[in-house]
């Protein structure tokens, strides 16, 4: 199990009535945004694509805000609480200046879109000015700076990897990829919070790698998080798969993690996996010589990503077969088999009754299970 923020751990220990808790939502990315680092699209934004950029900023922003939006609308479900207004802020980068209304206007849109009509009705009109100048019994949605020395039992940090702020950093700040640095905002951000926090981003994996806030990127084997969403980067195991909240209050992820048959992940790594990707298998001694073993993941297999596994070996539909997938039926929900060469799918399909998503493209398939 993962704490992704340690410092929000320190909770435990000093006393705090509840421990808080993170989550972490994945924001859909623009169609330029694909493939490239924040900066390096920022930049392609200024330059070759400075024609469309304005159409993909605010392709972009919607994006946000439809996300915004649903967690505002989650919180306020989950928690059932009356004062719900009064205890969220969403938190965004102070600049560009207009980087905030045109997020909370796209919040506002979504909300409107999706009948969210309490989130509607309880976002401002523009932009919070600072902490104390706000009703107390309003939500405030603006740049992290203005509440600073201030906290509100949930939080929603988000826009940190917004395109604008991207170009914001690189042409004011001097920021880019190769900077060691790390953002104040993005930490004035998280500790705003005293119940939970949930960061809204591009990339969330890459976000929280790059800040340090989760053990789980630094562990071997691992070095992804999982987050809720879908994750821009499929071919990763880093799919959705959150616990509900524990006995201390804190809400755990669970961690995907790739699987090399030579040099298997830890048992501890493997132990608290529900989401797997394998590396190419050479030849189906591979696997009989592996110390891997369905068993090591004690919470069962959810996800199981194959694309691309089998393409070396010469019988890929046997060596398929020998993994022996169907044990994993009340446990499989996706399954990734893309880019193998496989002639035809396995009979056995059928029997994976959980299976709620599989992907066979650019295989060479004859056939398939009826």
């Amino acid at each position: 199990w993962v704490h992704f923020f340690r410092a929000l751990d320190d909770d435990a220990r000093t006393g705090r009535s509840r421990p808080r808790s993170v989550r972490m939502v994945e924001v859909d990315e623009c169609v330029s945004r694909t493939g490239v680092s924040t900066f390096a699209h920022a930049k392609l934004l200024e330059g070759e694509l400075k024609s469309v950029s304005v159409s993909e900023l605010g392709d972009q922003t919607r994006k946000y805000g439809a996300k915004i939006a649903t967690e505002l609308n989650r919180i306020r479900e989950e928690y059932k609480y009356e004062q719900w207004i009064a205890c969220t802020a969403v938190v965004v980068p102070g600049c560009p200046d207009a980087l905030a209304a045109s997020l909370l206007g796209a919040t506002m849109e979504a909300a409107k879109v999706r009948g969210f009509a309490e989130v509607g009705a309880a976002l401002p009109s523009e932009p919070s000015a600072r902490a104390g100048q706000v009703s107390g019994d309003a939500l405030f949605f603006g740049a992290i700076e203005n509440l600073a020395g201030m906290e509100r039992p949930f939080v929603i940090t988000t826009g940190m990897q917004h395109p604008s702020y991207a170009m914001h950093r690189r042409e004011k700040e001097g920021w880019d990829d190769k900077s060691n640095r790390i953002d104040p905002r993005v930490y004035l951000g998280v500790t705003r919070c005293t119940v939970e926090l949930t960061i809204v981003e591009i990339e969330c994996a890459q976000f929280a790698n790059h800040h340090s806030m989760s053990i789980a990127a630094a562990q071997r084997g691992g070095g992804v998080v999982s987050v809720v969403g879908t994750a821009s980067k499929l071919h990763e195991a880093q799919r959705v798969f959150v616990d509900n909240s524990d006995s201390s209050g804190l809400r755990r992820c669970r961690l995907g993690v790739t699987v090399d048959l030579r040099a298997p992940p830890s048992a501890e790594n493997l132990r608290t996996a529900v989401s797997l990707k394998f590396s190419k298998i050479r030849n189906i001694d591979d696997w009989r010589q592996s110390t891997f073993k369905w068993e090591q993941c004690a919470h069962g297999v959810r996800e199981l990503n194959l694309d691309g596994a089998f393409h070396d070996v010469p019988d890929p539909c046997h060596a398929l077969d020998a993994l022996g997938l169907p044990r994993l039926h009340k446990q499989l929900e996706i399954l990734f088999l893309r880019e193998n060469k496989l002639a035809f799918a396995p009979v056995w399909l059928g029997q994976l009754t959980s299976l709620t998503e599989l992907l066979l493209g650019n295989n060479q398939l004859a056939s398939v299970p009826e």
